[in-house]
């Protein structure tokens, strides 16, 4: 019986059925009727979790200091100002308020979840359902009953728990933690299935009817004094045999306005890595599932290669170097003569530098990376090559230019020099990194060998304010997040102080949050061995490879945190990005 009420239960939670919104409202009423509370004025309908979690940070934004700063930022990057609007004006139509002061006036303090507001509010319902539910088992320590091995807890936990798949930043940015702080992390559907299946034939209590009516209409949703926040089911949910969200071909839940969540076997996914599963980044597929793992392999190995680029057709001539012993020598500093031994090397001609000389600079980068491999072969060696160290040369150029303009503002570096350019021993500490580790990615080796190392991370009273995330003048949750590579001695440094097992990635640089000083995430890297002109800069938000990465920090004037923010961004980074060198 207990079992087949859960499975009931696991039926509510993956229904795709639309709200019975008059029904819900009702029993919303009933809900407050039977907790002493007047019965609320508004009920405000979201489509999805997610509008109405953003709904719920909007009505926190003026009490919490937190929520304050969180959605002031969001507010200052255009799709998320897009959104959190979106959401504003359903609450304003909903409640026929004129601002949303208002609304937050005719809302009042939240009930339920009581974690909201992180204090305890006026009113809570935890007594209530504490008392009905002793009436339902007659034990006070039958409540207490751990639900971690049951199917429907898991199946909860992996929907929108501290681990859910909808919880994830990946959809639900920046109020994921909203989505599991909704009326269910007070009264869970495991908790409604023990409560019901105690009941046997008896009547439920008035407040649990009413909560159990609404559970089974309606997506995580939380009561406030005067009003309630609902959200409606998906309008397609898929998961496997346990349970899990899960999807190979497409999204595992899509809700009505347009919002979805990719997963594999319940683990959150990138749209792009369920499209292509041969695109996931190496650092990141080894914290994949393992099934997935094995089905991105098997993806690979049958996705057909891309054809090598054509227009190249010369081969060096006879005696000359192969492209192995080119890519094993050192190549000239000067810039006249490296490209005079890559066109010797070519047979005459570097058709792909002689595009990106013309301005083809995206199209070219994007032909190499289609070229896989090919790019450390003739014919296309040379050409290759000569595109990466003309690539850097630029962004050496942009990085002398940042670093002298950054110090005419008053920019105080927190490395002396900012900017540390190759050295007599850059060459052999290549060599010697490569042999750790595997080839590099062009891009990076022609980075290591022209630019060297660069570190912007500093302070500024515009473009990065001492204690800029916690004084009340200018609180702020978007960290600037500076260029910072370092320079090939440090990867040498690292790759020598790991077993060969671990020599997976190279770090470029620390994370935006590390670089403010504050506790953050994994730092950017590149997996490697990779045999590629490019790789992706793995960790960084923005999934970019290391070449398009560096145009869109050379781009803000070396912050590339500011990307997306078109309000309040400092003035000083229009100073900083004229004229820098396109590449």
């Amino acid at each position: 019986m207990r079992a087949e009420i859960e499975s009931r239960w696991r039926d509510h939670l993956f229904s795709t059925v639309p709200a019975d919104r008059a029904a819900t409202e009702n029993a919303v009423r009933d809900l407050y009727a039977a907790a002493g509370i007047a019965p609320p004025r508004f009920f405000c309908w979201f489509d999805s979790p997610f509008a109405a979690a953003l709904a719920v940070a909007l009505l926190l934004e003026s009490r919490s200091r937190n929520w304050g700063t969180l959605i002031g930022d969001a507010r200052r990057r255009r799709d998320e100002r897009e959104r959190i609007e979106r959401a504003e004006a359903q609450l304003l139509a909903q409640t026929s308020q004129r601002d949303l002061a208002g609304v937050i006036s005719a809302f009042g303090p939240p009930i339920a979840p009581a974690m909201l507001l992180m204090t305890m509010p006026p009113q809570t319902l935890h007594s209530d359902f504490l008392t009905a539910r002793v009436q339902v088992h007659g034990d006070v320590s039958a409540l207490f009953v751990q639900h971690g091995e049951s199917p429907l807890h898991r199946a909860e936990s992996g929907m929108w728990g501290n681990s859910g798949v909808l919880r994830s930043g990946l959809f639900a940015h920046p109020v994921e933690t909203l989505i599991s702080q909704s009326f269910f992390s007070d009264y869970s559907f495991p908790q409604m299935a023990m409560d019901e299946a105690a009941l046997g034939d008896r009547t439920p209590p008035p407040l649990l009817q009413a909560a159990w009516t609404i559970a089974r209409s309606v997506g995580p949703w939380s009561a406030w004094t005067g009003a309630a926040v609902l959200s409606d089911h998906p309008v397609e949910l898929h998961v496997d045999d346990s349970n899990r969200l899960h999807r190979a071909d497409g999204p595992a839940a899509s809700y009505k306005d347009g919002w979805q969540v990719f997963a594999w076997e319940g683990y959150a996914m990138r749209e792009a890595w369920i499209a292509d599963p041969a695109t996931v980044p190496k650092g990141d597929l080894k914290n994949c599932p393992a099934s997935f793992r094995k089905h991105a392999a098997a993806f690979a190995s049958a996705k057909p290669k891309a054809a090598a680029p054509s227009g190249i057709v010369a081969r060096p001539k006879s005696g000359a170097t192969t492209s192995r012993d080119l890519l094993a020598q050192e190549l000239p500093r000067d810039r006249a003569a490296r490209m005079a031994l890559l066109q010797e090397h070519a047979g005459g001609r570097l058709p792909r530098l002689e595009r990106y000389l013309a301005g083809e600079h995206q199209q070219v980068w994007s032909e190499l990376m289609q070229a896989g491999d090919d790019v450390r072969r003739d014919p296309l060696a040379a050409d290759a090559l000569a595109v990466a160290y003309e690539t850097m040369t630029r962004v050496h150029e942009n990085v002398r230019l940042l670093v002298e303009r950054l110090g005419a503002l008053g920019y105080r570096f927190s490395s002396n020099p900012p900017h540390q350019p190759p050295g007599k021993k850059t060459w052999k500490e290549l060599q010697q990194l490569e042999r750790l580790v595997g080839p590099l990615p062009l891009s990076l080796r022609a980075f290591y060998d022209v630019v060297g190392g660069v570190d912007l991370v500093g302070r500024h009273p515009s473009l990065v304010p001492r204690n800029r995330w916690w004084t009340r003048k200018r609180a702020s949750s978007i960290p600037p997040d500076p260029l910072l590579v370092y320079g090939v001695s440090d990867a040498l440094q690292e790759a020598e102080s790991l077993d060969d097992e671990e020599r997976e990635e190279i770090t470029l640089a620390p994370d935006d949050l590390h670089k403010e000083n504050v506790s953050g995430g994994d730092p950017y890297t590149i997996a490697v061995p990779d045999r590629r002109a490019d790789a992706i800069v793995l960790n960084e938000r923005h999934d970019l490879l290391f070449v398009d990465y560096l145009r869109l920090c050379c781009r803000l004037g070396g912050f590339p945190g500011y990307d997306g923010v078109d309000r309040d961004v400092p003035a000083e980074i229009d100073q900083l990005r004229a004229g820098l060198v396109e590449f």
